[in-house]
């Protein structure tokens, strides 16, 4: 089925998943937390991305080939993939990270969707500072009301908490100050 945005063929792939989970779940339903592109999407519509990465609470049979066809607002045509290789590893994530995150869909009484909050995006992002990383970082200090005391505490949490991340993370994390004092005209 054709989604019409990119938030409807994100819910698409969602609902996927939920087909496949077992309606005991109905009970204990399972978590999902979306992060990276997809997430920046759905709180600044800033820009979409090919695929859609989450993090799930419990173990989910995934089915084959998850991905949605979708037309962009310039009616092209756009695939949105589901992301199998991504790991919550791979990025920062500080540990309290879920209880922060906003719950923006059920499906099926058995699957919440989360996006992760504002604050926990940026912190995921710090440890590739990629510079499509820079760019969601950007545009999140300046689209949400990052409160800059909280973003450098709970980033630091994380990185003390961290294993197997470059040296370069502090570093990345003082960047990222840098570019909020930018932002907010700090220190002018």
């Amino acid at each position: 089925m054709l989604s019409k945005s990119f938030k409807e063929a994100v819910f698409q792939i969602m609902q996927k998943i939920s087909d496949e989970i077992p309606d005991v779940h109905i009970k204990f339903p399972v978590d999902a937390y979306i992060v990276g592109g997809a997430a920046v999407h759905f709180h600044t519509n800033s820009r979409v991305s090919n695929d859609v990465d989450s993090i799930l609470s419990n173990a989910v049979k995934l089915p084959a080939d998850l991905v949605v066809p979708w037309i962009d607002k310039d009616g092209n045509l756009q695939q949105l993939s589901y992301d199998y290789t991504y790991n919550s590893s791979f990025g920062l994530m500080q540990e309290d990270y879920d209880k922060r995150a906003v719950l923006i869909k059920t499906i099926d009484e058995k699957l919440n969707i989360y996006i992760l909050n504002p604050l926990d995006l940026i912190i995921s992002k710090i440890a590739r500072f990629s510079d499509s990383d820079e760019d969601d970082i950007r545009v999140l200090i300046k689209m949400k009301d990052i409160d800059r005391e909280e973003l450098y505490y709970l980033a630091s949490d994380a990185i003390k908490v961290g294993i197997g991340f470059p040296k370069s993370i502090p570093t990345h994390l003082e960047w990222v100050m840098e570019i909020y004092d930018e932002i907010h005209g700090v220190g002018q």
